[in-house]
């Protein structure tokens, strides 16, 4: 019986050999695939590439024109000159008259209907 258990150890760690050794190949031809693609589509374009000098000019064209908006705003922000001390006349508006009859408010209205159905309920 511990013959047969010893066979069955072997056998399970020649098993376990076939399967690293199979999973080293396969990530050697994967790898060798890999390469081989990349060397039949040719070189590759570098994926950052130096700005044309044209480009240039227009960035250098925008940041200076940053500076001088970010320039002016600083100067009005910060400047000495104080606002006016004299207050302004308020803006006129016009005014709309209207009759006090549109100026009844609904609980007016149901406290005068209320007061109403009683004198009739008291009435008869």
């Amino acid at each position: 019986m511990s013959q047969i258990l010893d066979q069955l150890k072997r056998a399970e760690a020649e098993r376990e050999r076939l399967i690293a050794e199979r999973r080293r190949i396969e990530t050697e031809a994967d790898a060798a695939l890999a390469a081989r693609e990349r060397a039949e589509s040719g070189p590759q374009r570098p994926v950052l590439r130096e700005l044309a000098p044209a480009s240039k000019s227009w960035l250098l064209a925008g940041i200076a024109a940053l500076a001088c908006v970010a320039a002016l705003s600083a100067a009005l922000l910060f400047s000495g000159e104080k606002q006016s001390t004299q207050k302004e006349a308020p803006a006129r508006t016009a005014a709309i008259a209207v009759p006090a009859a549109h100026f009844e408010l609904k609980l007016d209205r149901d406290l005068e209907s209320f007061a109403r159905r009683l004198q009739e309920k008291e009435k008869p």
